[in-house]
């Protein structure tokens, strides 16, 4: 999932073994960009890019293979809530811009966004066509309830840096990034009444570098991370409370986890770069050979 790698600590809630519950595939990919940017609507549906490119991949066939969507400028985020019907924000400077699509990624229409001042706009999430939130480097939340046409800033206050975001239902979101400190100290924040009021889950200083979430629901949830400033082995972790404690549940030396998206324990995608930063890689796993 990051353009602000954000360091957070799994360590101290972990690990009691590193048993690999799932085998992975790497898919080749037409590009050597490095993948920060992914969302999986689907099995077969997918969209993966880097956040200082104006090219947004997809594909529509679990990876086999990949055709490339056109933007005028760096796409710094995309989401979709189902096969069809996706957001991309993009831009550069103060100008901003949100597209959606309705189609699957064939057409998409601009809205614009409010220029974000001297920070910059980094990433965006909808529970529904109507409901989003984009956030900026600074911590700031911006959500929308009409499909991006009016914003108001959510009283999240001073949390730190984003990296990533993860919505689980319209009430139920998580935040994760670090908590600005000079170390910056990994951290997850969680709301459950749509962003109004937020907690957190985890705040550690053991600097391991977090990068990416998703969760199925508000109990079962997957990060990925690496080592902080000896990265080397990055780890796809598993929680089954929410995000309170992590256990490690695959690893992986060649690539360089970024997001990741699973639709079940033995289903879903890892996408990433390669130890130098600039291959991209994705990993796909299907042990239960069919998806649900």
């Amino acid at each position: 999932m990051k353009k602000i790698i954000c360091l957070l600590s799994i360590t101290v809630l972990m690990l009691s073994g590193t048993t690999i519950k799932a085998q992975w595939q790497q898919l080749s990919f037409p590009s050597n960009i490095a993948l920060d940017r992914a969302s999986f609507p689907s099995d077969l549906v997918g969209f993966v890019g880097n956040s200082y490119s104006p090219q947004l991949w997809r594909t529509q066939d679990g990876g086999a293979t990949w055709d490339s969507i056109a933007f005028s400028n760096p796409v710094h985020d995309v989401d979709f809530i189902n096969a069809d019907t996706g957001f991309v924000l993009y831009g550069a400077s103060s100008i901003y811009k949100l597209s959606t699509t309705y189609n699957g990624g064939d057409t998409w229409t601009d809205i614009a966004m409010p220029a974000p001042g001297i920070t910059y706009y980094q990433m965006l999430y909808f529970t529904n066509v109507n409901t989003g939130f984009v956030n900026t480097n600074d911590a700031t939340i911006l959500q929308t309830t009409n499909g991006g046409t009016n914003w108001n800033t959510l009283p999240l206050g001073w949390c730190g840096y984003m990296s990533d975001k993860e919505h689980i239902n319209e009430d139920t979101l998580i935040l994760s990034g670090a908590d600005g400190t000079f170390a910056y100290r990994g951290a997850i924040y969680r709301s459950d009444d749509g962003g109004n009021n937020w907690y957190t889950l985890l705040n550690d200083s053991s600097y391991t570098t977090y990068s990416g979430t998703h969760f199925l629901n508000g109990s079962l949830g997957f990060a990925v991370y690496d080592y902080g400033w000896n990265p080397g082995i990055s780890t796809l972790a598993q929680t089954n409370d929410g995000g309170v404690t992590w256990s490690e549940f695959y690893s992986d030396t060649t690539v360089i986890f970024q997001d990741v998206f699973m639709k079940n324990v033995n289903a879903g995608y890892l996408t990433g770069m390669d130890p130098s930063g600039t291959g991209g890689k994705i990993l796909k796993t299907n042990n239960g050979i069919t998806w649900v």
